[in-house]
């Protein structure tokens, strides 16, 4: 039931980005890159403050996830991806009001393929980074009714730990090792 949610939003990725465009969806993809940049400055300190504020359940050797977690600070490192994702999520909401503003782009007659064709290769990039970030934010959670919908599904293992680069750079910045 997942993959196919997971299809579906990826397919409609490529419906949006042909319907903006390359000029709008490579300023909406600019929004993204913005919006990361702000939750990799502000994280870290807000963070802290969900420690007092979100109650996390507890890791024991009997819970399940799906992200391998031996050697991390699984509580510290779920607070700072949670409030990585809320800052990105809030600073993405805000640039894709202004990157509204540049909606009648999408209809300028330049290269009439390659703009639609561009446009969904940049939306799907952009789908697939946010569909990332809370995925792996849920993979984080030592809930069970989560946990095994996760499990049960082919591409939430193949995007969470098998994404090249983002992969990477997202545990970097995550991961708090004990």
């Amino acid at each position: 039931m997942l993959d196919l949610l997971i299809i579906i939003v990826l397919i409609a990725s490529l419906i949006v980005g042909i319907r903006r465009g390359l000029i709008v969806q490579a300023i909406h993809l600019l929004g993204v890159a913005i919006s990361f940049i702000i939750a990799w400055i502000y994280y870290k300190p807000l963070s802290d403050h969900f420690e007092m504020l979100i109650p996390y359940p507890g890791v024991t050797s009997d819970t399940d996830l799906i992200l391998s977690v031996a050697d991390i600070d699984v509580d510290r490192t779920f607070y700072r991806l949670f409030a990585f994702v809320l800052i990105f999520i809030v600073a993405k909401m805000l640039l894709q009001v202004i990157a509204s503003m540049f909606h009648k782009f999408s209809y300028l007659p330049v290269l009439k393929d390659w703009n639609r064709i561009g446009g969904a290769i940049l939306a799907f990039i952009e789908f697939y980074i946010v569909m990332f970030m809370v995925l792996y934010l849920l993979a984080m959670l030592p809930l069970s009714f989560i946990t095994s919908r996760l499990e049960n599904s082919f591409f939430v293992g193949l995007i969470v730990e098998y994404t090249p680069i983002l992969t990477a750079i997202c545990q970097k910045l995550w991961y708090l090792y004990v």
